[in-house]
């Protein structure tokens, strides 16, 4: 099986930081209306800062609030603040 990149989020900013979420990334769905991204869709995370690389789902937040939260295991692999791609 082949992967390939459908779309690319570059520069999103964690907003917060979830450990006790079971999973996933919270994504403002205009970043993923931008993108094509759809709820429950399989997502590579790369943290710019730290050099993380983690495989989660998007869940959807709240519209226009640009948040980009890390939930459950995926918290501990960010801080607020970093820059993901």
């Amino acid at each position: 099986m082949r992967k390939f990149v459908a779309a690319k989020l570059h520069g999103i900013t964690v907003t917060d930081a979830n450990l006790n979420y079971r999973g996933s990334i919270t994504l403002d769905p205009d970043h993923c209306d931008e993108a094509g991204i759809l709820p429950m869709e399989f997502v590579e995370i790369w943290n710019k800062s730290s050099g993380a690389r983690i495989s989660t789902y998007v869940i959807y937040g709240e519209r226009g609030s640009r948040c980009c939260v890390l939930n459950g295991a995926a918290a501990r692999t960010c801080q607020v603040g970093d820059e993901i791609i």
